[in-house]
């Protein structure tokens, strides 16, 4: 699947406008044109929702959103496996999305599929309001079923879009604000998704480490420097506590999700000594971090899944001899960029 237009009402800098997008689209422009807004309006529509930032009165146009005011965002999706919404139960039945049909010569949308309107289409929507009494902004994601106007957050509220064929769509967000360097931990959503798409949890590893971890050859406790200060205080327990258990002092927590959280990635240089990525160059890391998201999408690829990415700034800490390399790699495994 893939967002062949994207519609825009009352979002930050943009009044109204829509935009048409191919298959690997590139935004141009200078700061401040509303390259980013761009990419935040296709989140709201399509990301999870640990990926939508909280909206507040500076995203509606002009910053002073008033009680009718609304932000309006409309996403088209096409390229299902079979133009035929029998075939495509997920989206189109009741409960679901309205089947349309899609013109992609000139971008028109029909509710009748015609000879030139022969793409079938599902239209995804979402729109906020500012509540003045909370402070705060309420948005809602729906199916955007027909064009009349229509208040989401009357009774009659639309269908909403569940949330698991939002991560059917696929759709990942690559900040250009980003820092990498912890992006190999099971501390990232990113790796742990990766992990369950393309690969699978090192299990066995894990705890082999742990039971090392447990029992070490040299426990830090034993050194001669320490070893007085923690006899005295097993001393001391003793008293206090009859058959009270020794201090032991280790690297991690020695359990097995201590250890999953105290994982970092190193970079090997001269003598094969490891280097934390924390302290590598922002381009190996960065480019480290793009790497490990094409693996997510080779796995979703190979089950048959899809996988759309907006990129901010791409370019961003690579340098030009990668860049194209790179671009081709998104391609080769991406639905849309």
């Amino acid at each position: 699947m893939r967002v062949a237009i994207l519609d825009i009402q009352n979002f930050r800098g943009i009044r109204a406008g829509s935009v048409h997008f191919k298959d690997h689209p590139v935004l141009i422009g200078a700061n401040n044109t509303g390259k980013t807004t761009v990419i935040e309006a296709l989140t709201l529509l399509l990301g999870r929702e640990r990926m939508i930032r909280e909206l507040t009165e500076h995203d509606f146009y002009g910053s002073d959103p008033q009680p009718a005011d609304r932000i309006k965002l409309v996403a088209t999706i096409t390229d299902f496996p079979s133009e035929d919404p029998y075939q495509n139960t997920d989206w189109f039945r009741d409960g679901r999305g309205v089947p349309k049909w899609l013109d992609e010569a000139n971008g028109t949308i029909s509710a009748v599929r015609t000879e030139e309107a022969s793409k079938l289409c599902c239209q995804i929507g979402a729109q906020a309001y500012f509540d003045r009494d909370s402070l705060s902004v309420e948005m809602v994601r729906y199916f955007h079923d027909h064009d009349s106007p229509m208040d989401p957050f009357a009774d009659d509220s639309p269908v909403g879009v569940p949330p698991r064929l939002i991560k059917e769509i696929g759709f990942y967000l690559v900040r250009a604000s980003r820092t990498w360097d912890k992006v190999f931990t099971w501390g990232s959503e990113l790796f742990r998704r990766t992990l369950q798409a393309a690969a699978a949890q090192p299990s066995e590893a894990i705890l082999a480490e742990r039971d090392r971890l447990r029992r070490p050859e040299a426990p830090i406790e034993n050194d001669d420097r320490i070893s007085p200060l923690i006899q005295n205080v097993n001393a001391e327990l003793a008293r206090c506590i009859p058959n009270a258990p020794h201090v032991q002092l280790r690297v991690t927590s020695t359990d097995s999700r201590s250890l999953l959280d105290s994982v970092a990635a190193h970079f090997a240089v001269v003598g094969g000594l490891g280097v934390p990525a924390a302290r590598q160059g922002s381009g190996l890391v960065s480019l480290q971090g793009l790497l490990l998201l094409l693996e997510l999408g080779r796995g979703r690829a190979a089950a048959g899944e899809g996988f759309l990415m907006a990129l901010e700034e791409p370019e961003l800490h690579l340098p030009p001899a990668g860049q194209q390399q790179l671009v081709q790699r998104v391609q080769a495994l991406s639905t849309q960029t």
